[in-house]
């Protein structure tokens, strides 16, 4: 039995679009969870994908599933339409469908600000924004995860992150389990502080 971890192939499907959700996010059936609820969800269900991977470059059955969440097409990065799928779950709870669904990480940095729920203090179940050098487009935030674990003293979390690889990549083809230092090229976006408690 091989142990070894697949490798994906090159992909024809790059730039394909995906389609749209079935549902409207307004229209799913209401959520009655309370905030710990949702965190406990949340966080469950990047234990439960954990291992996921791409089929091709940024496309796959379960890539496209997250990029139908955002609108985003096959071949688009996803590790910001993995963790808006998780979102997507609490839509309709408290202020929640306020916070648009986006994959691109500036945009999730930018509706957290908006919504006050930018943070540096990491919490459970909040998403962890990388700021990074990207080449060709200059220092901004590049890569996002869900935050699983908090070292007591706040100096690091374990994340959970896809489009990533075990080297951390922001372009890699899994979702991976991870170690992220915690500093002044990191933050937090609260989002469960939009549902009730």
């Amino acid at each position: 039995m091989s142990t070894s971890t697949p490798t994906p192939p090159t992909s024809a499907q790059v730039g394909k679009p995906v389609g749209k959700l079935l549902i409207p996010r307004k229209d799913a059936p209401p959520s009655p969870f309370t905030r710990a609820q949702a965190v406990w969800l949340f966080v469950r269900l990047a234990y439960m994908t954990m291992g996921g991977y791409e089929l091709a470059v940024n496309d796959g059955p379960l890539v496209r599933l997250y990029h139908r969440i955002t609108g985003t097409q096959a071949g688009g990065a996803w590790c910001a339409a993995r963790q808006m799928f998780g979102l997507f779950l609490f839509g309709d709870t408290g202020r929640l469908m306020e916070f648009a669904l986006n994959a691109y990480c500036p945009d999730v940095a930018t509706e957290a600000e908006r919504l006050g729920v930018l943070s540096d203090v990491p919490e459970v179940g909040s998403l962890v924004l990388f700021f990074e050098n990207v080449p060709g487009e200059g220092w901004r935030y590049a890569h996002v995860g869900a935050v699983l674990k908090i070292d007591g003293d706040n100096v690091s979390v374990d994340s959970h992150e896809g489009n990533t690889n075990t080297d951390g990549s922001r372009d890699g083809w899994q979702e991976c389990y991870k170690h992220r230092a915690v500093g002044p090229h990191v933050k937090f976006v609260h989002w469960h502080h939009l549902i009730p408690e």
